[in-house]
């Protein structure tokens, strides 16, 4: 990932492990259950990434919305929809690694 290799971006992954190996990253263990609100309250950005799933109508991820459940600065893709689900604002959006690093 090019945000990981970025000087700038202090990236913390969390997730299955097996999952993020095959990206060369390291997990810092699951973010769900009572840890999740306090991994997105304490983090400068919770970043949110479909898996490559283009022009999905109102496409739903955990991180999106448990991020913005928890009052985090949510990094979102754009997708179709996203106004639909959260406020105009609520999200910080962005399109390209270097967008990413930028809106971080």
């Amino acid at each position: 990932l090019e945000l990981n290799a970025s000087n700038s971006v202090r990236l913390a992954v969390y997730g299955p492990e097996d999952m993020w190996k095959t990206l060369n990253l390291t997990s810092l263990g699951p973010s769900y259950g009572a840890a999740m609100p306090r991994i997105h309250r304490t983090s400068k950005a919770s970043l949110s990434l479909s898996r490559a799933q283009p022009g999905v109508e109102l496409y739903r991820s955990e991180r999106l919305m448990d991020g913005a459940a928890s009052g985090a600065c949510v990094v979102s893709e754009v997708f179709p929809g996203l106004d639909l689900l959260l406020p105009r604002g609520a999200v910080l959006t962005a399109t390209t690694p270097r967008h990413y690093a930028r809106v971080v």
